[in-house]
């Protein structure tokens, strides 16, 4: 596997939260520089490769613990947040007279739904698509959506592995993208605790970095619906080239 190809949704999925998070981490409570750079004993300005190094391992290494956090957890929360709302919309499509092919329960469902996104694709996204998307899904998947599910996602996945290089290229850029944003609203979410602790000195950087943490969480959905779509393309373009 092409090293520059695999570097690129690892790079981004990994090491740049990791080093967002540690370079935000010093900027609030600078004092804990002094306990990962060996309490202050290195100079930087005569020791800048070495701090560099230093802040490079480090930031791959909170990168992969980032990484071992679930998303369906992020979602979770964006669900609370958007309840309102959405409770609200949903109300006005029951009540509105405007037809619509999607029911009440299947809009109601789509919005608690986690990935996947099973409900969204068959009620949503299916019905909108090619008679060739259409015929390939329904016997793929004989008609029962319940066979969505993350292990067929993975299944389809490795199978584009094996089969071919360029759309393994562009699975890994949309899941290392997935994990850059999760990363990224870990990491938001763990420096907003820490500046509750400094509040009274983060008072306009703590809402401004509040708001970077809603506007990153309201793009996750629909970033993971991109993922399952581009998965579920490239192994159907492959399944049907064969």
């Amino acid at each position: 596997m092409d090293i520059f190809r695999y570097s690129r949704g690892h790079f981004f999925g990994t090491l740049l939260p990791g080093a967002f998070l540690l370079i935000n981490i010093l900027f609030v409570d600078p004092s804990i520089s002094e306990f990962l750079f060996f309490q202050g004993k290195i100079d930087f300005k005569d020791n800048q490769s070495t701090i560099l190094i230093i802040g490079f391992i480090l930031s791959y290494v909170i990168g992969i613990a980032l990484r071992l956090l679930s998303p369906d957890f992020l979602e979770k929360i964006a669900l609370i947040i958007k309840a309102p709302t959405s409770a609200i919309q949903l109300i006005y499509s029951k009540l509105s007279k405007q037809k619509s092919d999607i029911t009440f329960k299947q809009r109601l469902n789509i919005f608690k739904q986690a990935y996947p996104y099973s409900d969204w694709f068959f009620n949503f996204y299916l019905p909108n698509s090619t008679k060739q998307h259409q015929d390939f899904f329904n016997i793929e998947f004989e008609n029962d959506k319940q066979k969505l599910k993350k292990i067929f996602i993975l299944g389809c996945k490795t199978f584009i592995y094996d089969s071919s290089g360029g759309l393994s290229e562009e699975i890994m850029y949309t899941e290392g993208l997935v994990r850059f944003i999760c990363g990224i609203i870990y990491s938001l979410l763990f420096v907003l605790i820490l500046m509750l602790f400094h509040f009274s000195n983060m008072k306009e950087i703590f809402f401004v970095y509040l708001i970077i943490f809603f506007v990153f969480l309201s793009r996750l959905r629909g970033i993971r619906i991109k993922e399952v779509l581009t998965i579920l393309d490239g192994y159907m373009f492959l399944k049907t080239k064969k």
